[in-house]
């Protein structure tokens, strides 16, 4: 899936090489019927982490740059960024060598299910995220 972002594949492979494991859930709201993922990745070393959050970047700017209203909020604090796009909110956060990516979020859902995530750092699945009604 992320191939289909870049031109050039080998920014993919050079960035997949750290790569020490995932988690991913997909979560459906019944009352909306929309679904949002979580994938927590983790990465050899913190240099890995790092190269993955700044290429992960870059994708979600090829992936909604014909979104007009795409607008992109800044955390550095948290070494985090949220971008608001037509289909919802898309989150990435680094911790240490711990990647958090959350894509097709609503709002009321977002902070949630981030400390809920990180929650499980020890490559825990994450079971459950409540929902806001």
């Amino acid at each position: 899936v992320i191939m289909e972002f870049f031109d050039d594949k080998n920014v993919v492979s050079t960035v997949s090489e750290g790569w020490d494991g995932d988690q991913f859930a997909t979560y459906n709201d019944p009352l909306t019927g929309k679904s949002f993922i979580v994938w927590m990745t983790y990465w050899d070393a913190v240099k890995d982490a790092r190269e993955f959050y700044s290429t992960y970047k870059i994708l979600v700017h090829n992936k909604y740059k014909a979104d007009t209203g795409l607008s992109q909020k800044n955390d550095p604090e948290r070494n985090c960024i949220t971008w608001t796009a037509f289909n919802g909110n898309s989150y990435i956060e680094r911790r240490d060598n711990a990647v958090l990516v959350i894509e097709c979020i609503p709002e009321k859902d977002l902070e949630s299910t981030v400390e809920t995530a990180w929650k499980f750092t020890q490559k825990e699945l994450v079971k459950e995220v409540k929902l806001k009604r």
